[in-house]
């Protein structure tokens, strides 16, 4: 494999936002849904658009085939609403008697108090919900239709009163505003999340006054706030529209349906037969995919440039997305209805600037051309369409663009995509250390054959590489993917995940992006699936390191110094002796790029000696067989993992003492003491920490010798606000 020449231009790309999805799903502790609530707060900043006329809003986005029944519409009242109540409970009540009386929803819709219940997998307790009249025996967002949000006072009111002010963000600044911010956006992402919907509505009701928000997967329309007491007219509409609406209009996708008898009992029997194949590679928490208290449905996938349409049955996703906007990847183990087979299904939403960014498909099409190896096994992709005889798009984008709206970032359009391909596996499937290397192996291969086919992938995760049905890693996941090209104008920032982003990426996030930045984050990826995954003597603290940022609400990401630090100490042992040891020499690897990076004199780089690494790793005999364990570090609450930490600190304290016991009397019979720990030769040549503290209270990173630089303090740099999307 050729050099790559030191004049190689990086290719321009967007830095890293700040978002729930890129923070959350792989941070090492699990935050409550009221500690999100900053960062879901964050991520929707200029996203908001409006005030839109809530007139305007009714007729455009709610229209009906017939004229709204004024005569029964002036007769709505809400004077039975309280005022000015100290809590919000008793707004609840009210309002649900007052939609029952003038019978504003079909009666299969009901309103219900969720302030006290909620949901528990995700802990959140919207005030009020409309839902469907179902056999759900507890609340769940799957059944609503529309969330009810109550504030006491209208100063709670997440947005400006002062909507001609269009020179300014809609959002409030205030600390109180912030908070309903975070929570709508939480609510919203929740809903979206585990419906198959093109939108969803939610009430805001802050004292006496109303505005009616719109979310789509681009951002949220909002109408200007109005006095419901003297226009009933206006929220009653509202209700009565919503009504009216088939479950199209309402947003459902009509290419979900919800499965037959016979089809959920195929899943379940497709699901039970491979859990018991002994031949089957092991899928953790398989049964889960069937889980009998969630909706099963029927997902239409149609082929791009044919009218082939295909049909699998689904139950539970992988996992749930976590943001309120962006691309809410869903990924599923999928019964082709056809074949008989399980397979593996994408669903997500794709920004669509089609001038300069192809879809998934069309990317897997020209790697395919260019022989790039270690890929999918892609069965069906393409958009999907709506029942107008178009395709599933946000219109978000299009009230940004009104006379008369507030300041807003730049609206991107996304539209709804799928992607089938042969079942593959999470990496965490693995059964040894070394199928585990080979996996990595492979995704290095496939990184540096996909960069000279002209391709960055950009978000290199432990759910992006995946095993084949033989073990074999695959390079999932490219709908992230941009050309190599030096003269590309990047958007201000763009949506990812942070924990396995490069150091250099990490210390400054408008950095062009380069072929060792993908191969950096195999590297952590590689490193995180150990940790977890395979035995050694690693703490808590190695799994935070993976978080570490400088401010952790903030809309560009930055950090780095923690991984550079690990690359300096190397801090944990493995019992796998070849894993260890290919980690570490991995560690070196990047270690001296990041010091030759601090000279900034530009170095040809040939990413054939990582390869190299691998290859002789791999050639060894003594990796040990079936080592893989039980993830070793759980995600939980901080709360949780303190108190799990200070059983840790106290077990190890109780067995010092003994150990100390033992050895006094050990010494006394005139025996030898233990040696201090032995220090290799070959850790010499690598950063050493100092006693001196920094302002952050972490030990300085200091050179090896005077020609290098301290990339520590470089790492920490002051974060740079955004005005324009995550899309990059």
């Amino acid at each position: 494999m050729a050099t790559f020449p030191a004049t190689q231009l990086p290719s321009k790309s967007s830095p890293l936002k700040g978002s729930v999805a890129g923070v959350e799903q792989y941070g090492s502790d699990r935050r409550t849904a009221k500690e999100l609530r900053p960062l879901f707060s964050l991520e929707m900043w200029g996203l908001w658009v409006g005030a839109a006329p809530p007139e305007e809003f009714l007729k455009v986005l709610l229209k009906t085939n017939k004229d709204p029944p004024k005569a029964k519409l002036a007769r709505v009242s809400f004077e039975t609403m309280p005022r000015r109540p100290s809590t919000e409970r008793p707004m609840y009540e009210s309002f649900r008697k007052i939609l029952e009386l003038y019978k504003l929803l079909p009666e299969s819709f009901e309103l219900k108090d969720t302030s006290s219940t909620g949901e528990e997998s995700t802990g959140l307790k919207p005030d009020g919900s409309v839902v469907r009249l179902t056999v759900f025996s507890t609340w769940r967002f799957q059944a609503v239709e529309i969330i009810v949000e109550f504030k006491k006072a209208e100063s709670l009111d997440a947005f400006r009163k002062d909507w001609n002010n269009v020179r300014d963000y809609l959002a409030s600044l205030s600390t109180s505003s912030d908070d309903t911010l975070g929570q709508l956006a939480s609510y919203a992402a929740a809903q979206l999340a585990r419906q198959h919907r093109e939108f969803i509505f939610i009430v805001l009701i802050c004292g006496d006054h109303a505005r009616i928000i719109r979310f789509d997967r681009a951002g949220a329309i909002v109408t200007r706030h109005f006095n419901y007491r003297e226009q009933p007219a206006l929220l009653a509409e509202f209700f009565w529209r919503y009504g009216q609406q088939s479950p199209i209009d309402r947003g459902f996708d009509p290419t979900v349906q919800e499965a037959t008898n016979d089809e959920q009992a195929e899943l379940k029997r497709a699901v039970e037969a491979y859990a018991v194949d002994r031949y089957s590679r092991r899928v953790p928490g398989i049964h889960d995919i069937y889980d009998p208290t969630l909706p099963c449905y029927k997902i239409s996938v149609t082929n791009s440039g044919s009218d082939d349409t295909l049909d699998y049955i689904v139950r539970k996703p992988f996992c749930f997305p976590l943001s309120s906007t962006g691309r809410s990847t869903r990924g599923y183990i999928a019964l082709d209805v056809a074949s008989k087979q399980l397979v593996f299904l994408k669903d997500y939403w794709r920004i669509l600037d089609d001038d300069i960014r192809p879809s998934e498909a069309e990317i897997y099409e020209d790697l395919l051309d260019s022989k790039v190896p270690f890929l999918p096994d892609i069965l069906a992709a393409g958009d999907v369409p709506n029942h107008r005889g178009g395709f599933q798009t946000t219109l978000t984008h299009e009230w940004a663009a009104k006379d008369g709206m507030c300041l807003c970032k730049q609206i991107k359009k996304y539209r709804h995509h799928r992607v089938v391909q042969k079942i593959a596996f999470p990496l965490d499937t693995v059964s040894n250390s070394r199928q585990l290397a080979s996996a990595i192996r492979n995704i290095i291969e496939s990184l540096i054959k996909s960069y000279i086919a002209g391709w960055h992938h950009r978000d290199i995760t432990p759910g992006n590489v995946m095993l084949d049905k033989k073990g074999k890693g695959v390079l999932n996941d490219w709908d992230r993917g941009i050309r190599v090209d030096a003269s590309r104008e990047p958007n201000d920032c763009r949506s990812g995940t942070w924990q396995f982003v490069s150091i250099a990426l990490a210390q400054d996030p408008h950095k062009g992006y380069e072929l060792v930045d993908d191969l950096e984050s195999s590297y952590w990826v590689f490193l995180h699936t150990a940790l977890h995954f395979f035995d050694s003597d690693a703490k808590v603290s190695s799994v935070k390191m993976f978080d570490g940022c400088d401010q952790p609400v903030t809309a560009l990401l930055t950090g780095g110094g923690d991984k550079y630090i690990f690359l300096g100490t190397k801090p944990v042992t493995f019992s796998s002796a070849p894993l260890g040891h290919l980690l570490d020499e991995l560690r070196k690897h990047f270690l001296s790029r990041h010091i030759l990076r601090s000279t900034g004199v530009a170095q040809p780089y040939d990413p054939q000696s990582l390869l190299k690494l691998f290859d002789e790793a791999l050639a060894k005999s003594d990796w040990p067989k079936g080592d893989a364990v039980a993830d070793r570090f759980v995600r939980m609450s901080a709360s949780a993992r303190n108190q799990d930490v200070r059983k840790g600190d106290q077990a190890q304290a109780r067995a010092r003492t003994f150990g100390e016991e033992t050895d006094v009397l050990v010494s006394l019979a005139g025996s030898k003491r233990r040696e201090p720990p032995e220090t290799h030769a070959d850790e010499q040549d690598v950063p050493q920490l100092n006693k001196k503290k920094n302002k952050g209270g972490r030990r300085n990173l200091d050179p090896p010798d005077e020609q290098r630089q301290d990339d520590a303090a470089a790492l920490r740099r002051n974060p740079r606000r955004t005005t324009r999307s995550d899309a990059s």
